[in-house]
């Protein structure tokens, strides 16, 4: 009889598990770091123009290396979990991100510089074990600076996130560009389009 109701028992602890819930899915502050790659035209260099009451020049904006990017923002859901608790919509919002490109030039001053702030939806999506995926698309406005050339615009980005308990990982594709104004006041619309693998924590 004991030995009955003790494989009872397990046989209901393995149904238990079998039938483990996911995650709760919650508002949390995040903190990322990670590598920033050049894409495209950012990654090959690009030529512009400026002038002043003397004329046009030509130059060059040199071809950008992989560099360094730092974020922190928060997760903030809006409504109940759905789909048996699994999915959750919510808003990315991130209070700062800076990052910067090193380029061919000798002087870090010609590197390329760059803050904003980024805002958009998100779906996350729980399952057992602690795992989570996050999907979303934000707006970013940034600023850039690079040899006394300074810009800005409104960019978009792509993200994807896993995370492991408190452990994160984004990969970003951001389909960027930038309106570089010079001293002499002449505009330059110039691709800065990049991908990022950004390792960090959320703290819910």
């Amino acid at each position: 009889m004991i030995g009955l109701l003790a494989c009872f028992f397990d046989s209901a602890a393995i149904a238990q598990d079998d039938k483990k819930e996911p995650m709760d899915i919650s508002n949390g502050f995040y903190m990322r770091w990670g590598p920033v790659f050049p894409l495209g035209n950012y990654s090959l260099g690009q030529p512009y123009e400026t002038g002043d009451k003397y004329g046009f020049y030509e130059g060059y904006f040199n071809a950008a290396k992989i560099g360094i990017s730092c974020e922190i923002g928060s997760h903030i859901y809006t409504g109940p979990s759905f789909a048996n608790k699994y999915l959750r919509v919510g808003i990315d919002i991130t209070y700062l991100n800076l990052w910067f490109n090193p380029n061919d030039a000798s002087d870090a001053t010609n590197w390329y510089w760059f803050a904003g702030q980024k805002a958009g939806p998100i779906l996350t999506l729980s399952i057992p074990g602690g795992v989570m995926f996050d999907f979303g698309f934000k707006l970013s406005p940034i600023v850039g600076l690079t040899n006394d050339t300074w810009g800005r615009h409104l960019n978009q980005e792509i993200i994807m996130n896993f995370k492991f308990h408190m452990l994160q990982l984004s990969m970003q594709y951001c389909l960027g560009k930038i309106n570089y104004t010079d001293f002499n006041e002449h505009t330059n619309i110039v691709d800065i389009p990049t991908f990022r693998l950004l390792l960090g924590m959320k703290f819910d």
